[in-house]
This record gives C-alpha cells, structure tokens and sequence, in this order.
C-alpha cells in the first residue's frame, strides 16, 4: 500500500512537471537575445568555445550557483536524470555532484521545482542556458539580479 501510495506521488508529481514545462519560459542564457538566422555559423562556433573544457565548467558552475542561491530563497525538490530515463530525487548538496557528472556522463538533465512559486528550473548537458518555466514576479526580480551578477542575461525564451 505504501508503495503504491509512493508510485501515485511521483507519477503525479512527475506530470506536474510535465505541465510545468508547457507554461512560460524564461532563460538565464549567455546571449541577451536570440542570435539571428544569419549568424548560425557564428553562433556555432561559440557554442562549440563555450561548451569545452573549462569555458564548460565555468558555465555549468555559474548556473549551479543561481540555483544554489534560489534554493536560500524558496523551498524547493530536486531532480536528477539518470541513465537517459530514470528521474531520483536529490538532496540540495548533491547538485554540484550532479553538475559534474554530466561531464563525465556526457549527458544528465537537472531539475528543481520551487514549490512556493511553482517554478521550474531545468539544467541539461550541452546547452548554453539554464530554462526557467513559469517563473513568479518575485523569482524573475531575484533571477534578474542573480543572472547579471554572474554574466548571464535573463529573457523570455521566445524573445528575439
């Protein structure tokens, strides 16, 4: 009985956070709006330079921070993808370790809810951006504050 009573929770807890990723979205992003069509190979290029070896953790260790900040702010439930599919549940001290296995996993996703403000944070591997759905006015003013104290802009995700 408990099992299933632990199954439901995360079953419904799981496509909440499915839901969640169908609101707004916000980025903390390295670029302060959409690079244009354009300058794809530029972009590339970049992408490629920020994505390597320290460029790589610099990025991925500027985005542990705001979420580490956030989780002073809010109470919040943590996320760690394993194995390309199997979602476990982390305690707020083991976000570096998740970060940093993604390296040597070569993939991995993170995420945390805020559960006061019914926000969802997602890091995944390879991207250049941490993505922020339906983030409250109070978590947008903090994540305004926290992104451009480390370098980052902070956008609505469909903004040009």
């Amino acid at each position: 009985m408990k099992d299933e009573k632990e199954r439901d929770a995360r079953e419904k807890m799981a496509e909440h956070l499915e839901q969640l990723q169908q609101e707004a979205c916000y980025l903390v992003d390295l670029f302060p709006k959409r690079v244009p069509p354009d300058r794809s190979e530029a972009f590339w290029a970049a992408e490629r330079f920020f994505l390597r070896g320290k460029e790589k953790r610099a990025l991925q260790r500027g985005f542990l921070r705001i979420m580490m900040q956030l989780a002073c702010y809010y109470p919040c439930r943590i996320w760690r993808e394993e194995n390309g599919m199997d979602w476990r549940e982390i305690p707020l001290e083991k976000i570096p370790k998740a970060v940093k296995d993604f390296e040597k996993d070569g993939c991995g996703e993170v995420q945390m809810l805020l559960e006061t403000e019914d926000t969802l944070l997602i890091l995944q591997e390879g991207t250049l951006c941490l993505m922020v759905y339906q983030p409250s006015q109070s978590v947008l003013q903090l994540l305004e504050v926290l992104a451009q104290a480390s370098g980052f802009f902070l956008r609505r995700a469909e903004e040009e």
